[in-house]
């Protein structure tokens, strides 16, 4: 989606001019350094970036669960809007916490160790050895 407003700015760290692909077709330009970014396809490429600060507004907020469903990690330094919380708790799983929510923070097992549990399986047994 493209968004009238600035979504996020980014900073190449170190700074320079570069134009950096992100999705078919599309680049973002850093100008000494800096890129204003107003499309959330370009977001999960640049948060996949270590070289990379993006400093997301607010405003993207309210798209930033399809965004991260987009991205498989986080290597860029990222600095969230206020009192915003944004955690990656498993591999595809983001925590997106509003200001002014109450959070208590849980420890899930991962779905297979959790299904095997309800479910009753077990290991099966080993194959012996061939002659």
């Amino acid at each position: 989606m493209i968004s009238p407003k600035p979504l996020a700015s980014a900073m190449m760290v170190p700074t320079r001019q570069v134009t950096v692909p992100t999705t078919a077709g599309r680049s973002v330009r850093f100008v000494q350094g800096i890129a204003t970014i107003n499309d959330t396809n370009d977001l999960p490429y640049l948060f996949a970036r270590p070289d990379c600060r993006v400093m997301v507004t607010e405003y993207a907020m309210s798209w930033m669960g399809e965004v991260l469903e987009k991205t498989p990690q986080i290597k860029a330094d990222v600095h969230w809007p206020t009192d915003w919380l944004v955690t990656h708790r498993h591999q595809d799983d983001f925590l997106i916490v509003p200001p002014g929510t109450e959070v208590e923070m849980v420890d899930v097992p991962p779905a297979d160790v959790l299904d095997d549990a309800l479910k009753g399986r077990k290991k099966p047994w080993p194959k012996p050895p061939s002659n």
